[in-house]
């Protein structure tokens, strides 16, 4: 657990990103006497990075305050942001900023770094994505779910996305109406260019009508009808969320084949419960997810289970964190297989809580997990607010990964020639020497020990192959294996392939029988051992 201690009345982090070097960056806001945004940049062993901003922490006051929403990378390591600003009336306006690699407001963009759209744009900006062409897509409130685009440089809005740089849903289609609760909290771009919107439908009080989350997409590319609604799409352009109102949708991904899921908080106040859902890529429910394509569960333990991220792990894993909708600092995280039923090998029955507290006294109480952003290894960091010595505090909490399984592990031909020299492990190419090993992995960035073992004559002694001796020379016959040396390899999710070359620790394997022992390592601890058998010929 990491917390940043911030000397202010409020201390919000609304969204995290993690950079390609492991880097963690934090995007919300503070505020005393006024609302001003702010980015943390944290090392990938949780501290705080000195050479971003100062110390670690960038502060952007912007007009008459500046609440930042959302964050996203651009390829030459810029970090993008989104958010509103407010002018002396208190009006909103959506406004995006881009920074360099060190946390300095780039010149070059919008105006001094910072670009704010006209009140016709909408109240917010809740999401943000850079296309490959570097125009930059905001999720916004317009009166209802919007999308706005910006040009490259930020400058302005993009005047060929759908007339005027702003796209929204028409009137109530779709059963997506219109009102002060409406609103994108995120997006994600096809492959095709168009833009999926999930977020808040209607809701123009708690109660007439409730609010529900949903789903809509607009067209992109370079159509004539580039930023239009697409009415193709789920039932009149909307697809939304298969649960009882109240539903709000905190969470959103689009999977690698182009489905796509959302997750909802179902209800609100002391019985919220989580709920998701799968769609085809055309908006229709996946009924091969869960019950009639969608599932909803609590977490054990919490009174209420308010979800606040949704994040789909490298081997297809549903990530959901949550907190329990109180203010004692609670963080959970629950996962889910890909198919949404609990993964129960993982924490306690496919969950794991930490609390962060006590709470503090009046805002000081508001307190717990608001986001999530998964590490390429699949480790989770929940983010959230804290209180440390009478202060609010930027809180991060990482969880371990699943411990890694191994799965189907062989080795063809199953007899071959040792190489006579050279290492142990080469690249899986058709070579003369050596057996190239294949294996199924469930989780990334592990290191697998492999160890080359021979079969010997061994007595059983309490319960155990051993060594024969004389206090067991009238024991039961048995098999043991003597380890010859080990070496490693570096693995991914899903299939690996080396080839073993019949060597290890610098000599060659003779003739005779042999086994391999894998064990796979990660942040989630150790692995069952998985064995294939070869033989070396001579």
């Amino acid at each position: 657990m990491v917390q940043t201690v911030f000397p202010s009345t409020i201390a919000f982090p609304s969204a995290g990103v993690i950079q390609p070097n492991g880097s963690i960056v934090v995007v919300g806001d503070t505020a005393s006497s006024s609302i001003k945004g702010v980015l943390v940049r944290y090392r990938p062993n949780g501290k705080l990075d000195p050479t971003f901003g100062t110390g670690g922490i960038v502060t952007t006051p912007f007009d008459h305050g500046f609440a930042i929403e959302a964050v996203t990378l651009q390829h030459d390591g810029k970090i993008v942001v989104a958010g509103v600003s407010f002018d002396a009336s208190f009006n909103n306006y959506p406004t995006i900023a881009r920074y360099k690699a060190n946390g300095s407001l780039d010149p070059g963009f919008g105006t001094g770094g910072i670009t704010q759209a006209p009140l016709a744009a909408g109240r917010d900006a809740g999401a943000v994505l850079v296309q490959r062409d570097g125009k930059i897509v905001v999720g916004s409130t317009t009166n209802g779910m919007g999308v706005l685009r910006f040009a490259s440089d930020g400058k302005s809005l993009d005047s060929s996305f759908d007339g005027d740089g702003i796209a929204a849903v028409p009137a109530d289609q779709g059963g997506c109406g219109t009102s002060d609760q409406s609103g994108t909290n995120r997006i994600a771009l096809t492959s095709g260019g168009a833009i999926i919107a999930s977020g808040l439908c209607g809701g123009a009080t708690m109660s007439d009508p409730e609010p529900a989350g949903g789903l809509l997409r607009f067209r992109g590319g370079t159509t004539a009808n580039n930023g239009a609604f697409d009415t193709t799409f789920g039932s009149g352009g909307v697809r939304l969320s298969p649960f009882s109102r109240p539903n709000y949708a905190p969470g959103f991904a689009r999977l690698a084949d182009g489905r796509l899921l959302q997750l909802d908080q179902i209800g609100h106040g002391g019985n919220s419960i989580i709920g998701l859902f799968r769609t085809s890529p055309n908006g229709a429910l996946d009924h091969s997810f869960g019950t009639g394509g969608k599932v909803t569960f609590k977490l054990a333990g919490l009174p209420s289970s308010d979800p606040v991220g949704l994040a789909v792990a490298p081997n297809g894993s549903l990530v959901v964190a949550a907190y329990d909708g109180g203010d004692d600092g609670r963080f959970a995280l629950a996962r889910r297989t890909a198919s949404g039923s609990p993964d129960f090998h993982y924490g306690s029955g496919g969950q794991a809580t930490v609390k962060i507290g006590p709470p503090g006294s009046g805002v000081m109480s508001e307190s717990g997990a608001t986001t999530l952003a998964l590490q390429p290894d699949d480790r989770p960091v929940v983010i959230g607010t804290t209180y440390k010595n009478g202060h609010k505090a930027f809180t991060l909490v990482r969880f371990r990964a699943p411990t890694d399984v191994i799965a189907h592990l062989k080795i063809k031909p199953s007899s071959i020639v040792a190489a006579p020299k050279g290492p142990p492990v080469k690249p899986a190419k058709k070579k003369p020497r050596g057996g190239v090993v294949t294996y199924i992995g469930t989780e990334p960035a592990t290191t697998t020990a492999f160890t080359v073992q021979r079969p010997a004559a061994g007595r059983v002694q309490a319960g155990r192959c051993l060594k024969p001796s004389h206090k067991n020379r009238h024991h039961k016959h048995c098999t043991r294996y003597v380890s010859l040396g080990s070496f490693e390899h570096h693995d991914a999710v899903g299939l690996n392939r080396f080839r073993f070359t019949g060597r290890v620790h610098g000599h060659t394997l003779g003739k005779g029988r042999y086994r391999l022992r894998a064990l796979p390592r990660n942040s989630g601890g150790v692995g069952l051992a998985a064995y294939v058998g070869f033989r070396v010929k001579g």
